[in-house]
């Protein structure tokens, strides 16, 4: 079954309001969705802190179902996204499709890292 990725940025300025408002109702639809979510997250801000969107993996059998999931995300409904992003994503993770032991995240003790700072690290 293909995956595809759900990206969808806040909306300004009134985002952070409207996801903070709705946050219990969306994890609901998460924990309802179920298995077809494999990962999903808030992303953030250059700050680190503030936040700037939401991604969520999904397996599911089309794009048509991702995108339903995406248009009955609370978050969608209460217009908190600008327009929500879907696309098809393959993984290229060795071993992906099997159970695989959770790993601690290197940098699970240190602050939210951004995209350039994660990569630098990695680097070093």
């Amino acid at each position: 079954m293909p995956y595809f990725v759900i990206h969808a940025m806040d909306r300004r300025p009134d985002g952070p309001a409207i996801r903070a408002e709705t946050r219990p109702a969306h994890l609901e639809y998460l924990r309802r969705v179920g298995d077809k979510v494999k990962l999903a997250g808030m992303m953030l801000q250059e700050d680190g802190e503030t936040s700037a969107g939401s991604m969520i993996v999904v397996e599911v059998d089309d794009i048509h179902e991702a995108r339903a999931i995406a248009e009955n995300d609370p978050y969608a409904k209460a217009g908190l996204f600008a327009p929500c992003d879907v696309r098809a994503y393959r993984s290229i993770r060795p071993n992906s499709g099997r159970k695989q032991k959770r790993r601690r995240h290197p940098f699970r003790t240190s602050p939210p890292l951004s995209i350039y700072t994660y990569s630098t690290a990695l680097k070093s």
